[in-house]
């Protein structure tokens, strides 16, 4: 059965990405990759294209707070750089001039589309999703029911098997990681874009908890604590010191941290749209900056 939807959706995502396009002659847009839906992940960017920071946000469906953050931020630093005013007190189009940004606002649409409207959101995969859940209004996977913080290659095994040990052994709503690493296009679509792109760092939001997160790396372990710590004291949110449990692994940071021995932040945050986002400005600015 259909939800009645009263909150952020798919088409209201499209429509602010290609509203940006439209509006900004300087933005950068384009498809990253499509879901098993047919849905696009979009990324959008800004500043220069050599080693641009990555933010990352709405990996869980029903994380529409993430993605509703990331788009207004968006938004303010377009209207910042064609105004060349300051954001959070920064001259951020002179930092753009050297400094650039990807933002992919919402890297799991069919999850948030099945989260809002059910099954029928799932499109060929609507069959499997109702055989598994019959509430999906707590869905955080994608349309064929793998957690995608679960489905990159760092500890993959060792995410798999805890998952499997708590009785998460098929697709599902959440904690299903999949026959095999980055078998998903969500997922495959991050891994291509920090190899072609040379990201500097990434930073994932999520919304649901309270906590900054990054994981250890044996290089550059100066600059990971440095990063942490301007975080953590811009945005007023305490710093995770150890890993999360296996069944909330943030599969994204720990694999590029792996991967490309460069940082990676996790940043869950409480609260509506607009409490986030006024706890959080300062912080994304930074996050550019740094």
């Amino acid at each position: 059965m259909q939800k009645n939807v009263t909150t952020f959706d798919y088409a209201q995502l499209r429509r602010s990405v290609y509203g940006f396009k439209e509006k900004y002659p300087f933005v950068g847009c384009c498809v990253c990759a499509r879901s098993w839906s047919g849905r696009a992940v979009f990324s959008l960017s800004l500043g220069s294209a050599q080693s641009p920071a990555l933010f990352v946000a709405g990996i869980r469906g029903g994380d529409t707070v993430s993605v509703r953050v990331m788009l207004k931020f968006f938004e303010r630093l377009c209207e910042a750089v064609e105004t060349d005013n300051d954001l959070a007190g920064i001259r951020i189009g002179e930092v753009l001039k050297e400094k650039g940004i990807i933002i992919i606002p919402c890297l799991n649409p069919d999850g948030m589309e099945i989260s809002l409207k059910g099954a029928v959101a799932a499109g060929s995969y609507a069959g499997l999703v109702e055989r598994v859940c019959s509430d999906t209004s707590s869905w955080r996977a994608n349309a064929r029911g793998i957690d995608l913080n679960l489905n990159f290659s760092s500890d993959f095994i060792g995410s798999k098997k805890a998952a499997e040990n708590c009785g998460y052994t098929a697709p599902g709503p959440y904690f299903h990681a999949g026959k095999v690493p980055e078998s998903e296009p969500e997922t495959r679509a991050l891994v291509r874009l920090c190899g072609t792109k040379s990201v500097r760092h990434t930073l994932t939001l999520e919304n649901g908890g309270s906590y900054v997160y990054s994981p250890r790396c044996d290089e550059g372990m100066e600059r990971i604590e440095m990063m942490s710590r301007i975080l953590e004291l811009s945005s007023g949110i305490s710093r995770l010191k150890e890993s999360p449990s296996p069944l909330e692994k943030h599969g994204f940071a720990d694999w590029f941290v792996k991967k490309h021995k460069r940082p990676s932040f996790v940043l869950n945050a409480d609260g509506s749209e607009c409490e986030v986002y006024a706890v959080l400005e300062e912080m994304l600015v930074l996050s550019i900056v740094m």
